[in-house]
This record gives structure tokens, sequence and C-alpha cells, in this order.
């Protein structure tokens, strides 16, 4: 009797054990360079986390590749809870339809953590670009063919898709001028090399408000709480270009439910924490989802397949 007693405790302690973190730092792997939209929420999530799990998280930034550097690295970690990737669409549901060949499975090498955020985007422009709205942009780049030129965060990223379905959209031909991340292309869009941009309100609100750069459009299914004079394509008479994109956790493959499961509660207790909120998600108009693994994998689902149609209509291919 005393040994099938110990050998529950020990079973409720292996099972509690199998929950945890397997000990040490918990490195968040960012697929984009520091100051951008993804890194900022990463930078802002850590220090929440250490303190809820009691342990050590840091953000590591392996940028490039449209976030097939990370990717690779986060799949072929140890599925111990230790090493986790902070991915948007582009990783997780884009990449397989841009690539014949890819260093990693989204599906098989990755594991669902939480869909953290949903990020609305906003169509800026330079303030000599003699454009005020998004209908107007459309009638200056028929007049003038292949001679705007649009930033991005990447080749085929998240940025670049929505903006090649802009043009498609409209039958439009604008240059694509793609950049290692938002912050890099940031000093381009403000300077003026560079004279359109899809990119998040977090990174340019206050660029618009002191007047540097103008939002043309908003990319969703409503107006931004941060800029309520700016409409959406849809109310300027135009097709949304999908712009809106999402902020996510994946584990290697492996990473056991329990385990993934706990860092998915820690995470919906942060992202929905008021304080949090009301300073890091709420002002730049972010949609808190905070799922659980299986929701989170239903939707990467749903998106897989709503990616390929939208990618095969935009013509975007990067082989």
């Amino acid at each position: 009797m005393r040994n099938m007693f110990a050998g529950a405790i020990i079973f409720v302690a292996a099972i509690a054990a199998c929950a945890q973190p397997q000990g040490g730092t918990i490195k968040l792997v960012v697929p984009y360079p520091p100051g951008g939209t993804v890194d900022a929420l990463a930078r802002a999530i850590a220090p929440c986390l250490n303190e809820r799990l009691k342990q050590p998280v840091i953000v590591e930034n392996r940028p490039g590749a449209n976030e097939i550097i990370a990717a690779t690295q986060v799949a072929k970690a140890r599925p111990d809870g230790r090493t986790l990737l902070v991915a948007t669409d582009a990783g997780l549901t884009m990449n397989p339809h841009l690539y014949r060949k890819l260093p990693y499975d989204a599906q098989q090498d990755l594991d669902p953590v939480s869909q953290l955020v949903s990020v609305p985007v906003v169509l800026i422009a330079t303030q000599n670009l003699a454009v005020s709205n998004a209908r107007e942009l459309v009638a200056l780049a028929k007049k003038r063919p292949s001679t705007l030129v649009y930033g991005s965060s990447g080749r085929g990223g998240i940025t670049h898709v929505p903006m090649a379905t802009f043009e498609r959209n409209n039958d439009v031909s604008l240059v694509h001028a793609p950049y290692q991340g938002a912050s890099a292309l940031m000093p381009d869009i403000i300077g003026g090399q560079v004279q359109l941009a899809l990119l998040s309100i977090a990174l340019v609100e206050q660029h618009i408000n002191d007047g540097s750069l103008k939002a043309l459009a908003v990319s969703g299914e409503r107006r931004m709480a941060a800029i309520p004079h700016v409409p959406t394509f849809a109310e300027q008479g135009l097709q949304d270009i999908g712009g809106t994109f999402f902020i996510g956790i994946s584990a290697p493959a492996g990473t056991p439910i329990e385990l993934r499961r706990k860092l998915s509660a820690a995470m919906r207790q942060v992202l929905t924490n008021p304080k949090f909120r009301g300073r890091y998600l709420d002002p730049f108009a972010y949609d808190v989802i905070a799922s659980t693994p299986e929701a989170f994998r239903e939707f990467l689902g749903v998106q897989q397949r709503l990616q390929a149609a939208r990618i095969k209509q935009s013509g975007a291919s990067l082989d």
C-alpha cells in the first residue's frame, strides 16, 4: 500500500514537471530586427512572463529571409518550452505558398502555443506625394505607372503581399523596395526615399500626428481609434487588401501539450492585464486574441487555405 501511495506521488510530480519549461532561460526568437512591431510586443511580454513563470525570459532577434531563419532555428530546437518563435502570417501560413522548398515545415515542425494579437495596418505616404487618400493614389499610379515606390518589411512578407494585392485589385503598377524589417524601412519613408508603405499604427502614429507622414487608408473592417479621421479601403470604394496580420507563439514540434497550455495561459494573463493593455495594446488598435494551443491550430489551418488562395490571386512568388 505504501509503495502504491509513493508511486502515485511520483506520478503526480512527474506530470507537474512536464508542465513546466525545463529550467533555465526561455528565449523568444523574433524574426525581425529590434524596433519593429513584432519585436516591440515580444519585449513588452518578456518581463511579464518572467514574473509569472518565475524564469528568465529574453528576446533574441534572428531577422531575415521572410521569417525563415528564425522559424528554422526554433523548428530544430529541443521541444522543452525554452525556445519559442514569435511569428506572423509570413512564417506560419504564407511561406509555404511563396516558396517551393523551405528548410522547415510550418505545420509539421512547429506546434502552436497561442495567437497573441491581431494587428491592423495603415497605408501611409510621404508628405510630398500629391495624394490625400487611397482613391487619389490609384489615380496617380495610373498616370505614373511603375514610378511610385513602396517599401515593405521584406519580399513576400506581411506588408508585401497586401501591396501586391492592392496593385492587382486596382490595375496599377508600383515599384517594390524590400527592407529587412519595418524598423529599417522607417527612416527611408520619413526621409522620402520611398513614397509609400503599409505599416502598423504603433510605428507611424507619432509621424502621422506630427505631419511628417500622412495616412491614406486603413486595412480592416473598421477605422482605428488612434486615427479616426482615416477611412478604410472599403469606405473609399476600394477592395480591402487583407493587410491585418497576426502575431503568435509557436514551439518546436513535440513540445508537450500540457506545457504549451501553461505557456498560453501565462500569455493570456499578461495580454488581458488592464495595465498592459492600456500601455502596449489598446493605443495601437491591437485586437487581443490570447488563444489556446488548440484554437491557434484551428486558426492556422483556416489561414493556410486563405493564404494559398490570396497569394495565388496576388501573383506573388519568391521562387
